[in-house]
């Protein structure tokens, strides 16, 4: 079985998603990835901001210390924080 998030990091994961990013941008990517966050501009000419995070159990939350709900709603808030 290959590395797990957490035993990546998800410092790495993000530096090599951008590297992929990078790789492949076209035309569309109006603004690149920063720290976890892109604006991409589909053909139509509408533009999209795109954001992703990981909240990693162990790490960043235990389930004994939290909700399903709760956990939805901080992967919400750290998601739209960008």
């Amino acid at each position: 079985m290959g590395a797990t998030l957490g035993d990546t990091g998800e410092t790495e994961v993000l530096r090599l998603l951008s590297v992929i990013a990078a790789e492949s941008a076209g035309p569309g990517l109006a603004l690149g990835t920063g720290d976890d966050a892109a604006v991409w501009r589909p053909p139509a000419g509408a533009e999209v901001a795109l954001s992703q995070d990981a909240l990693v159990e162990g790490r960043d939350f235990r389930w004994e210390w939290i909700s399903p709900r709760q956990l939805g709603a901080r992967a919400l808030e750290v998601s739209l924080s960008d």
